[in-house]
């Protein structure tokens, strides 16, 4: 079984690249009785706005997390590395990620079935990780 298996991974495809990213979910809330419950249009919008207000102080060179607080307390940003064959992040996060240099934000709110993200590139290799 060894003498079949290609033991040999490139450069490439061992890289890591770690992204941070805040998640305003859209998803359906449960209630008290166990209930699903979906958001209203408006608190759709509400979120996309809050995404938007994140967006622009970290574009504007603000701390992700310092400027999440301003905006809502119950949220927190997520660390993630990922490779080139690594699934640990969202299509949609990755292919606008793969655009990204060092330190760079993403140029809009990405919009997905589960909510908006707002995405900031940490490194695009990430040492330890890899």
């Amino acid at each position: 079984m060894i003498a079949d298996v290609d033991t040999e991974v490139s450069d490439e495809e061992a890289a890591q690249k770690t992204v941070q990213y805040v998640l305003f979910s859209t998803a359906d809330t449960t209630d008290e009785e166990g209930n699903s419950v979906a958001l209203t249009d408006e608190e759709k919008a509400e979120k996309k706005d809050q995404a938007e207000q994140l967006l622009e102080a970290v574009k504007g060179g603000a701390d992700m997390e310092e400027a999440l607080a301003d905006i809502d307390e119950e949220l927190s940003p997520v660390t993630t590395s990922y490779g080139e064959s690594n699934g640990s992040i969202a299509d949609e996060l990755k292919e606008v990620a793969e655009t990204l240099s060092d330190g760079e934000v993403a140029d809009e709110v990405i919009e997905t079935d589960s909510g908006y993200y707002v995405l900031q590139m940490v490194t695009t290799f990430d040492e330890e990780a890899t």
